[in-house]
């Protein structure tokens, strides 16, 4: 999810073949009020049949720390996609760049940029920390029950920072991890909070999502107390994601 020069686009799991998960590619809708939605061509597919590009997150690289941009890309048109590649013998998180406004990537070809030699290792969610001057990735180890953080002055080049976990319910597992600062209301203070989507193993039974309140100084997350909210109440409502390039108050969208 990221919002860049008036536009909303929605990157999602996309199976073109058959109604059911497999296959995965980034399908891609946009819109101006979140309201009304078009559909648009497939954003990113996979290169070889058995491999899949798994769920993500995306930036407007607004200063080109990445140097994929010239000026002929508007700044607020800068984006850049961050996901996993599954394949049959690895989870790796790899980085695609547009040059059209979002409608189309072309894959870095650096890529990995992060490695950790797992199958179980995904779900990127990028932002840029302006205190420390740098972008964060919160990424999972999903049955380890770790969320694994990392920095990076480019988007390419990652250095592994800390480690949250296991913590709060666990599931079978974390998955599509999301941290943000959120405005304390009637203050001039915030908070950061840490999402994580459990799936199965939610206390009502299905999936959910269960946020940790804390302080995150760059580097590490530090949770106030490690009793746990809950997103929504429901046994289907999962992976809820913020927009990038928005205040964070402006709404999240899951699954269900």
């Amino acid at each position: 999810l990221v919002f860049a020069n008036g536009t909303y686009h929605l990157y999602y799991q996309y199976n073109p073949y058959q109604r059911i998960a497999g296959n995965q590619h980034w399908g891609h809708a946009i819109s101006t009020d979140l309201l009304h939605w078009k559909n648009m061509p497939i954003a990113i597919a996979p290169d070889q049949p058995d491999h899949g590009i798994f769920s993500g997150s995306a930036v407007v690289d607004v200063n080109n720390t990445s140097g994929f941009f010239d000026i002929s890309v508007p700044a607020q048109e800068r984006i850049v996609a961050m996901y996993t590649l599954n394949t049959p013998t690895s989870q790796t998180q790899e980085i695609a760049y547009s040059l059209d406004g979002g409608t189309s990537f072309l894959k870095y070809r650096g890529n990995p940029v992060i490695d950790v030699n797992s199958t179980q290792f995904r779900d990127p969610k990028v932002f840029f920390h302006s205190q420390t001057n740098q972008w964060i990735v919160a990424t999972v180890l999903a049955q380890q029950y770790q969320v694994v953080f990392y920095a990076s002055p480019d988007l390419k080049n990652w250095t592994e920072l800390s480690r949250f976990g296991p913590a709060g319910y666990l599931g079978f597992q974390y998955e599509v991890p999301d941290l943000v600062q959120i405005p304390i209301e009637g203050t001039n203070e915030s908070k950061w909070v840490l999402f994580l989507s459990i799936n199965p193993g939610a206390p009502q039974g299905g999936s959910f999502v269960q946020y940790f309140i804390g302080e995150f100084d760059g580097k590490h997350f530090k949770p106030d107390d490690y009793s746990i909210g809950i997103q929504d109440f429901g046994k289907d409502f999962y992976a809820s994601q913020t927009w990038s390039n928005l205040p964070p108050e402006q709404g999240v969208v899951g699954l269900a």
